[in-house]
């Protein structure tokens, strides 16, 4: 009776660190990740509460995740100068091997016609818009239709001009690319004060523009990255952005809509 229970013990002791050996224990190893669309990184593993949200991963970013767990990564991201340490959803992003690996996001949006697809509009210059285009696609993650929807808003809006400044009818002065007013302009104000930016700066007015969608206006940011990568996304995403970030006058939201679908068909 003795021998049997040693033996019993003995097996039941082995089967155990079996199991336990079999076990997926987290990953210590750093590794390169490619990000398939704009991404929150989150300071717990849940996607259950916006409270958690440190700040937006743009997409096609690489980044180093230096722990996993449970399908999330662990790594650090620098947004508008300031440096976040979270987790992100991994199985949004596709690992990156070999002699692709690097620590600088890349660019996405705008495809050479040698690759058979064509460049957006507003990408084939160095001009203001150029540099307003690649900021909502490459920083924002923006795909061509939401981007074409805010290029449509902003033409509508200040004509590209950072510098314009409207007395709109509500007797306060509207500013800027995106001609913040009321409150909204008193916080663009006081955002560059802060960083010692200047207004009619479009690198202010765009990193605001950031500032805005990962904070008061994240709702609307994720909406605006959910809408389809066509003309009638377009149409949709900039009728969406008139009527829900600019908060314009009804009358305009259609024709901002269709000049929007017309540069999404003229790229």
């Amino acid at each position: 009776m003795g021998r049997n229970l040693c033996s019993f013990v003995c097996a039941a002791v082995m089967s155990v660190a079996c199991f336990s050996a079999a076990l997926p224990a987290c990953a210590a190893e750093t590794a390169q990740y490619r990000s398939s669309q704009a991404i929150w990184l989150r300071s717990e593993q849940s996607t259950k509460d916006d409270s958690n949200k440190l700040c937006r991963i743009p997409k096609d970013t690489v980044i180093t995740v230096t722990d996993t767990e449970y399908g999330w990564g662990k790594t650090s991201y620098t947004s508008d100068g300031t440096t976040y340490t979270g987790w992100t959803a991994l199985y949004l992003y596709t690992p990156v091997q070999g002699s692709d690996q690097t620590s600088q996001k890349t660019t996405s949006a705008s495809t050479s016609k040698s690759s058979g697809v064509s460049t957006p509009q507003y990408a084939q210059s160095t001009s203001r818009k150029s540099k307003i285009y690649a900021y909502l696609t490459d920083n924002l993650g923006f795909q061509r239709s939401a981007a074409d929807a805010i290029m449509a808003n902003i033409e509508a809006e200040s004509s590209f001009n950072p510098s314009i400044e409207v007395e709109d009818t509500n007797g306060l002065m509207s500013i800027g690319l995106f001609q913040w007013n009321g409150d909204r302009c008193d916080n663009f104000k006081k955002y560059c004060n802060a960083r010692s930016l200047e207004y009619g700066s479009v690198d202010a007015q765009l990193t605001f523009l950031s500032y805005e969608l990962n904070g008061t206006y994240s709702k609307q940011y994720d909406k605006m990255l959910g809408f389809a990568d066509s003309a009638d996304g377009a149409y949709n995403a900039a009728y969406y952005w008139a009527s829900h970030f600019e908060v314009c006058a009804s009358s305009g939201w259609e024709k901002r809509a269709e000049r929007a679908s017309t540069l999404y068909k003229s790229e």
